[in-house]
């Protein structure tokens, strides 16, 4: 119950909300056909108050609709007025799918409700001598349609779209929410503010665009380009077409800007295939130039740090590697623990043997506390022959057995392993079995206790018996 009156609280338009509210009292009180009647006549009113919304927004096809409307509302409840405003709502499903408000499938399920209000407003379409009743479930259902399908999202012109995009990337509280963007600034809006958005988000990804003083350009230009990848994951083609354009503008950017673009995309195809053959070679030329020995002493040193193994973190992206050959070469000069910071800023299944490695070879508890934390980074790449593997690597070395945070790892990785299911407890319980040998095992009792509240009970220690005197 408490969904439904959630949903209802998120209509935006008030008038709307009020007669979402009306159908949902009509449902508690088990007037079912009122319901519907209620719900349809708040679809209506729904599609449109947006309509006209944009209108006032300058949308050329949404001022001759209204137009219209405000005619036939002039002509009043006359018999040719409650004609005209019968054939605009017979059409008004088809016409919110023109204007992107709903798509075919959100108009089928809304005709459902258009079917069944018909049916308990006009009994005489109804062949049978008793009224029809759409039913407890029925009713409930349509509420819940149209309030996901339409109530709950409101239109938004370009320029307010545009505005409120800008916002929610340059909020001192961005989080990127990869279920949120997508709905709120892709899946749920027109075609054309859609593209709109995907345009401004490569701008910014290449070029380090201006912020409008919300936020530092370059930190909105890495939030951009987060974006733009998710917004790839749902329509590649655009953001290709959109990256293209802008490929121009790119080549005039220094040889700091190309780098630092190159960091937040070079991991895509869509950046890759719009590359021009010059900037390909002079991006090849700037990775090849790069590393530790050119950094050099200063208050910026962690900055250029993080930025050198950010770029070669890419090392772990096929197309990257396959466009940039030097990117391996420059990696593999990296020492150990730099290695394992570039492995954690970028995951990918490429860096789990390098990190095996590192668990069976740390020779500091430095490195071995970056080896662990890696590790749980890429818990996603391992299968459970992988993850005895590393603990067995990781069980085996005591720098890696004391490393950092170690004994705090053991259990993130526990948790971060949950994909490998009830099968991986017993490789952890394998891990601490074998830490028997060590004199410090009980400093792994967070780790114990976790498998143990994961019931998991840790082998019987074998007794011997006493030995027997010889008669």
């Amino acid at each position: 119950m408490r969904d439904v009156e959630s949903l209802i609280d998120q209509v935006p338009n008030p008038q709307v909300r009020k007669l979402t509210r009306d159908a949902w009292r009509c449902y508690q009180a088990g007037v079912h056909r009122a319901a519907v009647i209620s719900t349809w006549t708040a679809v209506n009113d729904d599609i449109i108050g947006k309509i006209v919304w944009l209108a006032e927004e300058g949308d050329s096809e949404a001022q001759k609709f209204r137009e219209n409307l405000r005619r036939v509302q002039q002509s009043g409840l006359t018999k040719d007025g409650v004609v005209a405003m019968q054939k605009i709502e017979q059409g008004l499903l088809e016409t919110a799918v023109k204007f992107e408000l709903l798509d075919r499938i959100g108009e089928r399920g809304l005709n459902r409700i258009r079917e069944d209000r018909n049916l308990c407003v006009h009994t005489s379409l109804n062949s049978s001598d008793e009224p029809y009743e759409p039913g407890e479930e029925n009713a409930r259902a349509h509420l819940v349609t149209a309030l996901t399908l339409l109530l709950n999202h409101p239109p938004l012109g370009d320029s307010r779209l545009r505005d409120r995009f800008l916002a929610y990337v340059c909020d001192p509280h961005f989080v990127l929410s990869r279920e949120h963007i997508l709905a709120s600034f892709h899946d749920r809006i027109r075609s054309k503010g859609r593209l709109g958005l995907i345009k401004l988000a490569a701008k910014h990804a290449l070029l380090e665009l201006p912020a409008e003083g919300r936020l530092p350009d370059i930190e909105c230009a890495d939030r951009m380009a987060k974006i733009l990848v998710l917004f790839a994951s749902r329509d590649r083609a655009a953001v290709r077409e959109a990256v293209a354009k802008v490929m121009d503008r790119f080549a005039g950017l220094d040889a700091e800007q190309k780098l630092r673009t190159l960091i937040r995309l070079g991991d895509g195809d869509f950046f890759w295939d719009s590359l021009q053959g010059d900037q390909h070679e002079y991006l090849k030329a700037l990775v090849a130039n790069q590393g530790v020995h050119k950094i050099r002493p200063g208050d910026q040193v962690t900055r250029a740090m993080f930025e050198l193994l950010s770029l070669l973190s890419l090392v772990g992206s096929e197309q990257a590697r396959e466009q940039l050959p030097e990117l391996e070469n420059r990696f593999n000069l990296l020492d150990t623990h730099l290695k394992m910071s570039a492995a954690i800023l970028r995951p990918a299944r490429y860096f789990v043997p390098v990190v095996l490695a590192t668990l069976q070879k740390a020779t500091s508890g430095f490195v071995g506390g970056k080896a662990g934390k890696a590790l749980a980074e890429h818990a996603q790449f391992l299968d459970l022959d992988t993850l005895r593997r590393a603990l067995q690597a990781w069980g085996g070395n005591y720098e890696c057995l004391n490393g950092r945070y170690m004994r705090v790892t053991a259990v993130q990785l526990f948790h971060a392993t949950e994909h490998l299911g009830r099968e991986r407890i017993e490789v952890f319980g394998e891990f601490l079995t074998a830490l028997s040998l060590h004199s410090d095992e009980s400093d792994y009792t967070a780790l114990a206790e976790t498998l143990q509240t994961n019931e998991y009970t840790p082998p019987a220690p074998s007794a011997a018996g006493p030995e027997e005197n010889p008669a």
